[in-house]
């Protein structure tokens, strides 16, 4: 087996918020969860290209992130993220990932994968989304994890999906941007 980093997580950010659909002008970045697959520790650089297509666009380069890094043990992971930048209306936004040890090898090269990290993908403005808005205003608690939720101009089908291992909420088909604070 050649050796790899596959992601692991991958998504939009808005502050702390997970984002799908963002309005335009709306600052967001992307961040990568990266794990060694191989038997051996991976020193190199980490490279994440936001890509962005859309009328008047074409596809461009919209944002860049990395780190060189050292000795990333078998097994572990390493997060990376993008500098932010600003979301234009009717633009679509992927991640594209590259790592290459020091001499040279690819350990990673793609797309982030939509079908199994739905949140790689990102739609500037609101008109692939339909329906009246609504303000989502929420306490959320499950077991040892507590969370005040806050989302504004929300579509009904809004999906709010709590990961409790990280004690977090994960936005989906919303339309609309949340903040997400853990409550004391």
């Amino acid at each position: 087996m050649l050796p790899r980093l596959e992601a692991v997580a991958a998504r939009f950010l808005a502050g702390d918020a997970s984002v799908v659909n963002v309005e335009p002008g709306g600052r967001v970045f992307a961040r990568v969860v990266l794990r060694n697959l191989a038997r051996i520790p991976f020193s190199g650089n980490v490279g994440l290209k936001v890509i962005g297509t859309g009328p008047g666009l074409g596809e461009a380069v919209m944002a860049t992130g990395g780190e060189l890094v050292r000795g990333i043990a078998p097994g572990a992971n390493i997060t990376v993220t993008t500098m932010p930048f600003r979301v234009q209306e009717g633009v679509t936004y992927v991640i594209q990932m590259k790592a290459k040890d020091e001499g040279d090898l690819a350990w990673a090269d793609s797309y982030i994968d939509q079908s199994v990290h739905p949140g790689a993908r990102l739609i500037g403005g609101y008109e692939a989304v339909e329906g009246d808005r609504v303000d989502i205003i929420q306490d959320i608690e499950v077991g040892d994890c507590a969370l005040a939720v806050r989302c504004n101009g929300c579509v009904p089908s809004c999906e709010l999906k709590v990961d409790t291992g990280a004690c977090r909420v994960d936005v989906h088909h919303c339309g609309c941007t949340c903040s997400v604070r853990q409550l004391d």
